[in-house]
């Protein structure tokens, strides 16, 4: 799989997913430090490199990177934040749009989520397009591949999270504290959350839009969600 951006190589580099990297020779890379990892460096011209990326916004830099290592919901529980009673997981109910899911791995990322799980079935993985929307995020990010998002869901509940639904079927979410460990479900761009995933949940939530847009980008919904969890969890 081939990357592009500093940033996205930077946090490829660190978590040591690069296999080699890819230059142009007036590219600036000192700051990614390629020879403390000991990586290999291949100049090549921008032609090259733009053929390679399939794009010239690629700031003279890409790297080949292993495929993304997911981890298990086990080693999610296994967080320190469920032991304290602040655990806080994202579900994803078949996230088709890499764009959205890359952002919704940076808010999650902004909002001290401790990992995100996704189903192995009509979900896209975590590819190239997905590390670059989520500006490298993915790399810190645990997450969760799984056969079932409601088998997930209910081993969560065996392990102390309480699970709530994002639907405007639900009540205001600024009606709840959010003070235990908990999982924020949001689902698929066109059909939102499944209603066999919303059976599963303990309750459901909303977040109150005027009558003018009937609901929000998942990625905008993650953020505020994020946001207004860790608020009430700080005040």
């Amino acid at each position: 799989m081939i990357i592009y951006g500093k940033n996205q190589i930077k946090s490829a580099l660190a978590h040591k997913y690069v296999k080699e990297l890819f230059v142009t020779k007036d590219a600036d890379i000192n700051s990614l430090k390629p020879l403390s990892y000991k990586i290999k460096v291949n100049h090549i011209s921008h032609d090259e490199l733009n053929e390679l990326c399939k794009t010239t916004k690629n700031q003279g830099i890409a790297a080949e990177v292993f495929s993304y290592n997911y981890s298990s919901i086990e080693e999610i529980l296994y967080r320190q934040a469920f032991n304290d009673n602040r655990g806080f997981i994202i579900i994803l109910d078949h996230i088709t749009d890499p764009n959205n899911f890359g952002s919704i791995i940076r808010n999650a990322a902004a909002f001290n989520c401790d990992g995100i799980i996704i189903p192995q079935d009509r979900q896209v993985e975590v590819n190239a397009s997905v590390i670059k929307s989520s500006a490298g995020y993915a790399y810190d990010m645990k997450i969760a591949k799984v056969k079932n998002v409601s088998t997930a869901i209910d081993k969560l509940k065996e392990n102390n999270v309480w699970v709530c639904g994002l639907d405007m079927s639900g009540t205001d979410i600024m009606t709840n504290d959010f003070n235990s460990n908990i999982a924020i479900v949001v689902g698929n761009e066109g059909k939102g959350v499944s209603d066999k995933t919303i059976k599963h949940c303990d309750f459901v939530c909303k977040i109150p839009t005027s009558s003018l847009v009937e609901s929000l980008n998942v990625s905008v919904s993650v953020g505020i969600a994020g946001y207004i969890i860790n608020y009430n969890r700080n005040k």
